[in-house]
């Protein structure tokens, strides 16, 4: 039984985090830039958006193993959990430095 309420649980914040509308327009009319750098924009949110949520998602999933987790299991998550907080980390700054790097190259190409 707990595992299947852990499974409903998982699957229910799944749904919850990909239910989020882009309501946005999609215009490749510049608009302060070229065409090519509002199409790099967004595909930057998403792949930032997809980051995050993938990263959220496992922490998730990990923290409600690890509640329903035995004594021995949770000694195994806590190993592992070392390797999802790098990986974490690198997600985030990855993001974050692509972020940055769009934000540099658009400044260049503007001015």
């Amino acid at each position: 039984m707990k595992k299947f309420i852990s499974l409903l649980m998982t699957v229910a914040m799944v749904l919850g985090i990909s239910s989020i509308a882009f309501a946005t327009t999609f215009d490749v009319t510049p608009t302060g830039g070229t065409g090519m750098q509002n199409i790099g924009k967004n595909v930057l949110g998403y792949i930032q958006w997809f980051g995050y949520a993938v990263a959220v998602g496992m922490l998730l999933y990990i923290g409600i193993k690890y509640m329903m987790a035995s004594a021995n299991e949770k000694a195994d998550l806590k190993k592992g959990s070392i390797s999802y907080v790098i990986g974490a980390i690198i997600v985030v700054a990855a993001s974050t430095l692509f972020g940055i790097l769009g934000t540099v190259a658009n400044e260049v190409v503007v001015s």
